[in-house]
């Protein structure tokens, strides 16, 4: 499996990631970061993910979304209380090691759900260690958290 990190957000926690989550995740908050009109944010996400977000989440078709309309990222159910995109630290309870969350004073939090926070601090010796497990780690400076 690749494992990306990173320790860039708020409060400094180790975040690992699957390679492919990590993209997925940082292309949504860019989009939702940077989209002035629905037409923007609709050339940033991903077409389906988009389609998907139109359709079901906001109950429209897509021809029903006017390109030059002003974006506001709260109106997709979920920004706002920080349930969508992905939590990237949820995900990790999924499939990262038991010892390590213990070896790295890894704490299980339930402020929005379980979610897995590493200090930052040992975001190198578990990259380290997650090697040796056969996965393969790289920092990254993905905005995905």
């Amino acid at each position: 499996m690749e494992i990306l990190y990173t320790t860039n957000n708020e409060f400094g926690e180790a975040v690992f990631a699957r390679r492919d989550e990590a993209h997925t995740v940082s292309r949504i908050r860019r989009a939702l970061n940077n989209a002035s009109t629905w037409g923007e944010f609709r050339d940033l996400m991903d077409p389906f993910e988009y389609q998907y977000l139109v359709e079901k989440n906001l109950g429209q078709s897509l021809d029903e979304v006017a390109p030059d309309e002003p974006f506001n990222a709260n109106a997709i159910p979920g920004v706002a209380d920080r349930y969508y995109p992905t939590w990237l630290q949820a995900r990790m309870l999924e499939w990262f090691p038991k010892r390590l969350i213990l070896k790295y004073d890894g704490v299980i939090t339930a402020l929005r759900g379980d979610a897995l926070v590493i200090p930052g601090d040992y975001a190198e010796e578990v990259a380290d260690d997650l090697r040796a497990e056969g996965y393969t780690v790289a920092r990254t400076d993905l905005a995905f958290i």
